[in-house]
């Protein structure tokens, strides 16, 4: 028995020190900072968990006359260095192609909230801005489908933390918690 429990411990300890293979890491985890994340707060985090939005931190109405109307989510950036993000660059894309930049967020717009611990800024997206990006009128939008936003943040070390590192944002997804590199916005009639 004593040796079958060595063998187990010896397999385990292998098994341990011969993953240290950096293609299996799925969160990119070396190309990221520490603590170096932005995460939803307000509103937007209600509309995730809202049904109505399946998923989405707001909708659009195809139909609507969308010239005043801004996408806008509240966010925390999570960092042992409150102060030192310098810039949130915010990127719209339809159906997975390639975003193209929509809005820029300075670092200075995001200050600590009375009783917080995080940074907290606002980052609000024109929704012409967005439908210029994705070339594409409202009306002519699919129903259900989504606008995707990406955020990728620059630190004032200069370090880029894109969206497309954050290769499976769902693990790190709580309750509480849900990061704001990939975010969505839901088309309705």
């Amino acid at each position: 028995m004593k040796n079958k429990f060595l063998a187990l411990i010896a397999g385990v300890a292998i098994l341990f020190t011969s993953c240290a293979d950096p293609d299996l890491d799925p969160l990119k985890v070396a190309d990221i900072k520490k603590s170096s994340l932005i995460a939803l707060r307000g509103k937007a985090v209600t509309n995730l968990n809202n049904t109505a939005f399946a998923g989405a931190i707001d909708s659009i109405s195809k139909s609507a006359n969308l010239t005043a109307k801004n996408i806008e989510f509240e966010a925390d950036f999570i960092s042992e260095d409150i102060n030192g993000l310098a810039t949130v660059e915010v990127f719209a894309n339809l159906d997975g192609k390639t975003g193209v930049k929509v809005a820029t967020v300075q670092g200075s717009a995001f200050a600590v909230p009375s009783g917080g611990k995080y940074a907290r800024g606002k980052i609000s997206v024109p929704m012409s801005a967005i439908l210029t990006a994705i070339a594409k009128p409202a009306a002519s939008l699919e129903v259900d489908s989504y606008i995707t936003l990406t955020s990728d943040i620059t630190l004032k070390d200069g370090t880029k933390v894109n969206a497309s590192q954050i290769v499976n944002s769902s693990l790190f997804e709580t309750a509480f918690f849900y990061p704001a590199h990939k975010v969505f916005c839901l088309v309705r009639p």
